[in-house]
């Protein structure tokens, strides 16, 4: 009885701990949504977790992307200064795939008042 037991607590962890499933990875980023003024920087704090290495990717929402090639790196502090003519909102996105393929995502706004120079 004890053996089937055991094998049946075997097949259950195997099936709940996900026995190759693919999970998302933790990702923390941080503000979600700011307002800046016509050359004034926007910041972001930004995390996750996983297994290494990570393939981490973050769009400025602009075109421009930030890619570091870096597999063990855990968390980064980015920031960007636009000088729109007309109010403009872009939006950023965090892409983290580690090393088991398991893959996450977090999204942010910036909302820029337009002026000059631009």
């Amino acid at each position: 009885m004890k053996r089937v037991l055991a094998v049946l607590g075997l097949i259950g962890s195997c099936l709940i701990g996900g026995g190759g499933a693919v999970e998302a990875v933790s990702i923390t980023l941080n503000p979600s949504h700011q307002n800046r003024s016509h050359g004034q920087t926007a910041y972001w704090s930004m995390s996750w977790s996983g297994g290494a290495p990570y393939d981490t990717d973050f769009a400025y929402g602009d075109g421009a992307w930030w890619s570091p090639g870096l597999p063990t790196t855990t968390s980064a502090n980015l920031n960007r200064t636009w000088w729109p003519c007309s109010s403009t909102t872009y939006n950023q996105v965090l892409y983290v795939t580690d090393g088991f393929g398991n893959f996450g995502s977090a999204g942010a706004t910036t909302r820029v008042t337009g002026g000059t120079p631009c």
